[in-house]
């Protein structure tokens, strides 16, 4: 188990949520920095953590929960999240009409790293 926090800001009419855990922290500029297994597992945490966000932010003053939810899953760093949306929630007849959309870009690059990896 690992401490997650969440922070909430509306500004101009959208609510931004960001996400923090140990983690995802003193990685300075390289993001995408450490070995494949590291960067697997802040992704994977990421993931878990995003798809809970309707539950525990209230996001426009109420947490949404099981409401009518899009979520955007740009790139591999997120294509986990409509993973366990259906895993962990509609699979057990939650957010049944939320939705996920899985945008790749640079389709080249997608699973391109060393065959040892």
């Amino acid at each position: 188990d690992l401490e997650v926090n969440y922070f909430h800001a509306f500004i101009d009419g959208v609510d931004f949520v960001f996400i923090d855990a140990p983690l995802f922290r003193h990685r300075q500029n390289d993001i995408y920095g450490g070995s494949r297994q590291e960067i697997l597992k802040r992704m994977i945490l990421f993931c878990k953590v995003a798809v809970e966000v309707p539950w525990h932010v209230p996001c426009g003053g109420v947490c949404y929960g099981d409401g009518n939810l899009v979520f955007i899953a740009n790139d591999w760093h997120t294509a986990l999240l409509p993973v366990y949306l259906k895993a962990y929630y509609r699979d057990h007849g939650l957010m049944q009409y939320t939705r996920s959309i899985l945008v790749i870009h640079n389709i080249a690059h997608q699973g391109r790293g060393p065959v040892a990896e």
